[in-house]
């Protein structure tokens, strides 16, 4: 899912995040050891090809105050996954690396979208059932 412009100026502005300078740039995806990892089969990751991606690059500054509610919230997150920091940061990896083939491949977007439609309509199925 890919954040608007909206949203991403109401967080700086919510967090009181001061953007200096935008600019494109490289970015190199951090990848994890594993193609299937070998404590859960349900993660499934290729890090065979680490691969670089051009992104827009925020310089910004931030209240130190915001700094820490922000990693409060973070490990928030992870505590809320049964205190296994691994699994949801694989979790978010998973989700990020799905989207990044979905903006890169058109038919792999196409598939996704059907396949979130049949996912949609047999949850509405068993609801009314």
């Amino acid at each position: 899912m890919e954040v608007d412009r909206h949203s991403i100026n109401k967080f700086f502005m919510e967090n009181n995040i001061k953007v200096v300078t935008e600019k494109r740039g490289i970015v190199s995806q951090r990848q994890n050891e594993f193609f299937t990892d070998p404590s859960n089969a349900n993660f499934v990751v290729d890090s065979r090809v680490p691969y670089n991606t051009s992104e827009k690059i925020y310089v910004a500054e931030i209240p130190e105050s915001a700094l820490q509610h922000l990693i409060m919230l973070d490990n928030r997150f992870y505590a809320r996954t049964n205190n296994d920091d691994r699994t949801a940061k694989l979790m978010v990896e998973k989700e990020r690396q799905e989207q990044v083939l979905r903006e890169k491949y058109p038919a792999v977007q196409t598939s996704w979208e059907q396949y979130s439609l049949m996912l949609h309509l047999s949850a509405e199925s068993d609801k009314t059932t």
